[in-house]
């Protein structure tokens, strides 16, 4: 997990990952990580079994392999067991598990994608995309916001708990500038500064004035 070339499961010192230089980015999932590389292609590392790697096998790797197939990375997001990548002409590609939908091709199975497959259906113009625990969400170059994946508590952000297998736009949220997605509930930062949240609010996490367990569409954030 920690790409050190090793199954050493935790360390208490730090240390290089093994081969990696000219990184870009970083994003971390449950128990996979990947670089955006300066040259703008993708390496992984970690836990595979669901291919979350992408490089075509679902073999545990201890250290960075490259993701087949992806050039010009604009950026990366890691999910529970999936990563996903933002490419220049504003599409995002996904790899990994498939499980509530979380690769957005229009489907749900159980099956490993080890590999990035086609763009997330219905999503163009992406400026931005953020992986979570079991859905993804992207701003576009209008400043609207699609999501896709699991939706059991709302954090798709349409209103509903049904999962989304392609992209859904989040209605009535616009104006956004910047996106971060937790663990079940998705958060926007608009262009007049405000806070706006939505999905699992069991410990207040999407800070809806009133106490309830999802919310189910984005709501302020009082006080910001």
């Amino acid at each position: 997990l920690l790409g050190d070339g090793s199954s050493i499961v935790a360390r208490f010192v730090y240390g290089p990952v093994t081969g990696l230089t000219g990184v870009a980015e970083l994003s971390a999932g449950s128990f996979h990580t990947c670089a955006r590389m300066g040259d703008g292609t993708i390496r992984c590392w970690g836990d595979n079994r669901d291919g979350q790697c992408g490089d075509g096998t679902t073999t545990n790797r201890a250290s960075p392999v490259s993701v087949s197939g992806l050039t010009g990375v604009l950026q990366v997001s890691s999910g529970q067991v999936f990563s996903c990548a933002l490419l220049p002409a504003g599409t995002v590609r996904c790899w990994g598990g498939n499980g509530g939908g979380t690769l957005g091709r229009g489907y749900t199975d159980l099956f490993s994608h080890p590999y990035p497959e086609s763009p997330v259906i219905g999503l163009t113009g992406a400026t931005q995309v953020v992986s979570a625990l079991f859905h993804s969400c992207a701003v576009r170059g209008d400043r609207t916001v699609m999501c896709w994946g699991g939706n059991d508590r709302g954090q798709i952000g349409d209103g509903t708990t049904m999962n989304r297998y392609s992209a859904t736009a989040v209605p009535g949220l616009t104006d956004v500038t910047r996106l971060a997605g937790g663990y079940q509930h998705t958060c926007a930062l608009r262009g007049d500064g405000s806070v706006w949240c939505w999905g699992l609010n069991n410990s207040g996490q999407c800070g809806a004035p009133s106490a309830t367990a999802s919310v189910l569409a984005p709501s302020r954030v009082p006080g910001i």
